[in-house]
């Protein structure tokens, strides 16, 4: 049950990373709407309402649609990694990499609530879209920790499974 459920959710997490970069490559970015929670290193102002303003040029259904996906990609990637620590290996390094992987659900959620703010009216200012570019940040950051912690866990919890 268990591993199916994982599968199930990464292949939802798939399915749904691939329709957002769909939308960003065939709709939002040549409207010039370039998604700023794609940016790693984070973004400013501009960047903000550079995005805002490209939102206005496509019809509803798009942003509504980047929406949906965009709340759906995280939680199924944090539960699928977490899941997959556990499934790999016990141990504290499989409840380091699980947090990690939910605290990057936590962020990217937040950080999409954030931008949604900003696109339904909330004022951008200087302090809003660097606090909300830092969650970005953060977003990439605990998604790597959750990556590197999954991958150690996995390899010591491989090795410990050919050793008995």
């Amino acid at each position: 049950m268990a591993r199916r459920l994982t599968r199930a959710l990464g292949f939802v997490a798939l399915i749904n990373y691939l329709g957002l970069i769909a939308i960003g490559a065939l709709v939002l970015g040549p409207a010039g709407a370039a998604p700023p929670d794609l940016m790693v290193t984070g973004y400013g102002v501009a960047e903000i309402e550079g995005y805002l303003a490209g939102l206005a040029g496509v019809t509803d259904i798009w942003p509504l649609a980047v929406a949906l996906l965009d709340t759906i990609f995280p939680i199924c990637l944090g539960l699928f990694l977490a899941l997959l620590a556990f499934r790999w290996n016990r141990g504290a390094l499989a409840w380091a990499a699980a947090l990690a992987a939910l605290a990057y659900m936590g962020a990217d959620l937040g950080e999409n609530w954030l931008i949604r703010a900003f696109a339904a009216g909330a004022p951008v200012t200087e302090p809003a879209v660097r606090f909300t570019a830092q969650v970005t940040m953060a977003k990439f950051a605990l998604l790597a920790v959750a990556v590197l912690l999954l991958a150690v866990s996995g390899r010591r919890g491989r090795a410990r499974a050919r050793a008995n």
